[in-house]
């Protein structure tokens, strides 16, 4: 393992992608991509992740939290769009391919998803 690279997180996540992109970089050049891709979660979770995966390489994890939403998420009574968005990107890395995924049960709920 090389040196460890930080990226801290700012309000948009992704337009530090986009930053990161217009100084050059590269897949495999970031250790520690931004996190907390925003306080309402849904398809900023799925970008996020998207581009997240492009900058890894392979063995470097990803971790996304609240992807319990307070429980909500296997409650088939809650039907609103921030908890259906959730549910449908917990489903997106477990048919991902790409990923050895791990869920922990800790807080709001902990996604590990490791880059194959």
């Amino acid at each position: 393992m090389g040196d460890v690279r930080l990226i801290h997180a700012g309000p948009d996540p992704l337009e530090q992608y986009a930053d990161l992109a217009g100084k050059g970089r590269k897949v495999g050049q970031i250790d520690a991509p931004p996190q907390h891709p925003g306080r309402h979660p849904g398809q900023p979770y799925a970008d996020h992740y998207e581009r997240t995966l492009e900058l890894l390489r392979p063995g470097d994890l990803v971790c996304v939290d609240n992807v319990l939403w307070s429980g909500k998420v296997v409650d088939p009574a809650v039907s609103d769009a921030d908890t259906l968005a959730i549910r449908a990107f917990n489903e997106k890395l477990a048919d991902d391919a790409r990923i050895s995924l791990s869920r922990l049960s800790i807080a709001d709920g902990l996604t590990l998803a490791r880059k194959r």
